[in-house]
C-alpha cells in the first residue's frame, strides 16, 4: 500500500469511527470517563511507589495502596461502561 492508499484509508476509518462515536454519545462519555480513571490509577500508583520508596520500611503505605485499589475499583467500572456503551 502506498502512502497515499494509506491516509486515505485512515481517514476513512477515523471518519467511520467518529460517526459511528456520534452516534452514541454515551460512548464518549464513557470513553472520557475511562481515561480519567486510568490517569488517576497512574497518579495514585505513583504515590503509593514514592510512599515505599521513601518510607525505608517504616511505613506500610496501607493509606496510599487503599487510594490505589479504591482508583482501580473506579478503572474496572468504566471499562465495563465502554465495553456497554462502545461495543
Amino acid at each position: 500500500m502506498n502512502f497515499p492508499v494509506k491516509t486515505i484509508a485512515l481517514l476513512a476509518s477515523l471518519v467511520l469511527a467518529s460517526a459511528a462515536s456520534a452516534a452514541r454519545p454515551e460512548c464518549d462519555v464513557a470513553a472520557d470517563l475511562y481515561n480519567q480513571q486510568v490517569e488517576d490509577v497512574a497518579e495514585k500508583m505513583a504515590a503509593y511507589r514514592q510512599c515505599l520508596a521513601e518510607s525505608e520500611g517504616t511505613d506500610d503505605c496501607s493509606k496510599e495502596f487503599k487510594r490505589l485499589r479504591s482508583a482501580q475499583d473506579d478503572l474496572e467500572s468504566a471499562v465495563g461502561d465502554v465495553q456497554n456503551y462502545c461495543y
